[in-house]
């Protein structure tokens, strides 16, 4: 009899235990927030250039509304009347400075022309913008468009922590585990100083430094080529291998053969960038973009990056190179516009363009795009901007704009200004002609109201587990007694 009485009470609480530990689905768990990147002016290579901007017509084209990740992106078209005034000829460098990933850079994405007649370009990979990631009032962002050129080199390399021609030893370790389950190979350096000795590793995933050591390691599941680099001051190491991460139980069930070469810097980089373009490392790294691309530029990253990253740790890995590939930086397209004496030309640039989403105080997203005009005023002189916006059916309202804009007609905006405004421009894009804004949106930040909402729940959930479990516990002995 207590028995039945027991498995009754079990099988009505069942359900409710069932419920409780179900976790919870929102239908809102994309992310909140999510940042675009502003399109830049075109903006001149020779400081003194004595071309003139007649006209400007900006045209914003987001009629496609074309999802990228979280946000949308659009087309933008930049057609410039520019104007030769002296009685020479006129060669003009210019550059049109963007932001991408290059692992995601493709030329067909963008057109550059002279009277309607394509212009070679060349490709300068600039400095990482992740800094700008960060949700802001879009229109206070800048950047130092006085240094942007400055980037715009292929010349020779000369870092923080070494030259190009610094040369270093190359460890290789050719390991196989004798046991099924796998273990943790491990290389020690003893006597280890951070200031004079610098490594860049392969296949490792760990690393402990102390005060005169530094240990890497790495799983080794089948036959695996370890690889290390040191510059500076040379260390001796040592080799163990563990069955655990915590390194607490060793064996010596495995093989491993090491070869060294003396190699330098550059021809280091250099062959880290042929196993890239080989795709024999980093198979998530789309080759046939950054084949479109000068080696001496990939080459200029990554040296860069690993400058960077000892700069900041002795330790850097190939990853954290290879990871260079998957950055938000800017990127330069350069070219070169020929002028007659006292004669205009018509040049257009076109690209994609990607907004910033944000619903952190809204129900339904806003979509803001932004657009540079700082470095138009680097030419001559610049007069008559023209800007026209074309809206998607989804989002047809312009709802915010750092500059007036006239509605002609449903999905159509513009605007015509007689010189550069003083601020850059900006405007959002929205489903309805007004923003309702969430009132207590206790949850809002940059990355998922569902996250923290969700966490909230789960917490409160548990905590009618933990009273449930307390309360069936409690009956089941009193049906006991």
């Amino acid at each position: 009899m207590l028995r039945r009485k027991i498995n009754k009470l079990v099988l009505l609480l069942l359900p409710v235990f069932l419920l409780v530990l179900i976790h919870p689905s929102f239908a809102n768990s994309l992310p909140v927030y999510w940042q675009g990147y502003p399109s830049i002016e075109v903006l001149t290579v020779d400081k003194n250039s004595p071309i003139e901007v007649k006209s400007e017509h900006l045209l914003f084209d987001l009629s496609a509304f074309n999802k990228q990740e979280y946000t949308i992106s659009g087309r933008v078209t930049a057609t410039y009347e520019m104007f030769n005034p002296t009685d020479e000829n006129v060669t003009v460098q210019m550059a049109f400075p963007f932001i991408s990933k290059v692992n995601n850079f493709s030329k067909e994405d963008i057109s550059i022309l002279a009277d309607n007649v394509n212009i070679p370009f060349d490709i300068y990979i600039g400095e990482t913008v992740e800094s700008y990631g960060a949700p802001v009032d879009l229109e206070n962002i800048s950047l130092d468009f006085s240094k942007l050129t400055e980037t715009i080199t292929a010349g020779h390399y000369q870092g923080k922590n070494f030259s190009e021609t610094d040369e270093g030893i190359l460890y290789t370790f050719e390991v196989e585990p004798k046991i099924e389950e796998g273990m943790h190979f491990s290389v020690e350096f003893t006597e280890f100083d951070k200031n004079s000795t610098k490594i860049v590793a392969d296949s490792f995933n760990s690393i402990a430094v102390g005060q005169n050591h530094m240990k890497v390691s790495g799983w080794c599941l089948e036959k695996t080529t370890f690889e290390v680099f040191i510059l500076g001051k040379q260390t001796d190491f040592k080799i163990e291998a563990y069955t655990d991460g915590s390194h607490r139980e060793k064996t010596d069930k495995f093989t491993c053969s090491v070869s060294q070469k003396v190699v330098n810097v550059k021809s280091f980089i250099e062959d880290m960038i042929e196993k890239v373009r080989a795709k024999e490392e980093y198979s998530a790294i789309n080759p046939n973009n950054i084949l479109n691309i000068d080696r001496s530029q990939i080459y200029r990253m990554y040296i860069s990056a690993m400058d960077k990253a000892l700069s900041q740790n002795a330790f850097a890995t190939y990853g954290d190179l290879a990871g260079q590939f998957t950055v938000n930086r800017l990127i330069f397209l350069v070219y070169s516009v020929q002028f007659h004496p006292n004669s205009s030309r018509t040049v257009s640039v076109s690209y994609d363009t990607i907004g910033t989403m944000d619903t952190r105080k809204t129900s339904k997203p806003l979509y803001t795009f932004t657009y540079f005009l700082t470095p138009a005023r680097y030419w001559a002189s610049f007069r008559n901007l023209d800007i026209e916006i074309i809206t998607p059916s989804q989002a047809p309202y312009i709802v915010q704009s750092s500059i007036d804009l006239e509605n002609i007609k449903p999905g159509h905006y513009v605007a015509n200004l007689s010189s550069l405004p003083e601020n850059n421009l900006f405007f959002t894009i929205h489903s309805d002609k007004e923003i309702k804004f969430l009132k207590n949106n206790i949850f809002s930040n940059k990355y998922t109201d569902s996250l923290l909402s969700s966490t909230l729940v789960s917490v409160i959930l548990m905590l009618i587990l933990l009273v449930l479990g307390t309360v069936l516990v409690y009956t089941i002995r009193r049906y006991k007694k």
